[in-house]
């Protein structure tokens, strides 16, 4: 039992660094409202390949800020049949739509509703280490009243 709640505290911590240290200002941004929907100009893209996992990140601007996303595995081909141009050698200067969040340079493309699973995932996130604190708060003070 011991155990069981080791891992729950550790797994509550884990989500919650995660969050602050790779999201933290999407989420800052997305709380206050700070980001829009803009178009980005893609100026390049570089691609890499291990034997378990490829990738393909693309940098752009948007109204001269330097921008990029980038697209792991499986969903390299998704994106490729969303913008079948991006594949192509010619991608430069091609202009997709994209969510940007006013202190990130890492944006979210629009048109494959990346914005709405990354809110479904916050949300996920978020019910979870706000019940789990409760609950613990809770384990705590009936143990404290016996």
């Amino acid at each position: 039992m011991k155990a069981i709640k080791i891992i729950w505290y550790l797994s509550i911590l884990l989500i919650f660094l995660f969050n602050v240290f790779f999201e933290g200002y999407r989420i800052f941004d997305y709380c206050l409202g700070n980001y829009s929907i803009e178009k980005m100009t893609i100026t390049s893209s570089s691609s890499n390949s291990t034997s378990k996992r490829k990738s393909v990140t693309f940098q752009g601007t948007i109204k001269e800020e330097h921008v990029y996303f980038s697209r792991f595995d499986d969903d390299i081909n998704e994106l490729y049949n969303l913008y079948p141009s991006l594949s192509s050698k010619k991608k430069n200067n091609l202009i997709i739509n994209v969510i940007k969040f006013k202190n990130s340079d890492n944006v979210m493309l629009f048109d494959d509703n990346e914005f709405g699973e990354w809110k479904k995932t916050m949300l996920f996130f978020s019910l979870y280490i706000f019940f789990s604190i409760i609950i613990i708060f809770m384990l705590n003070y009936l143990k404290m009243k016996k």
